[in-house]
């Protein structure tokens, strides 16, 4: 559980197995089961989900550039950022700030 808040209270940090692991004193295999049983989703999935959860607040309520934002969340190239974007919100950044003001 405390994992996982922290996962969403930071999305921006860089997440990667071996540092979520670590963090809860398991092997990289057995967090993965673990959270997978306990949530429903992979970890580094949840991660994800955290990452696009807090661009599309930043996209809502911000006027910061997509690239401030990609960074922001994460992500260490816009591409990768727009095309998970895409991939969880149906739509590119920008049309989602178009939608969402509108």
């Amino acid at each position: 559980m405390e994992l996982r808040k922290e996962i969403y209270k930071y999305p921006g940090e860089k997440w990667t197995l071996a540092t979520m692991a670590a963090k809860v004193f398991l092997s990289e295999s057995h967090l993965q089961s673990m959270y997978k049983k306990t949530f429903n989703v992979s970890c580094i999935n949840d991660v994800i989900n955290a990452r696009i959860q807090l661009a599309k607040s930043l996209l809502s309520y911000t006027d910061y550039t997509i690239s401030y934002i990609s960074k922001s969340c994460g992500y260490n190239s816009s591409q990768h950022f727009f095309r998970q974007f895409n991939k969880m919100a149906g739509c590119s950044p920008n049309e989602y700030r178009k939608s969402f003001r509108m």
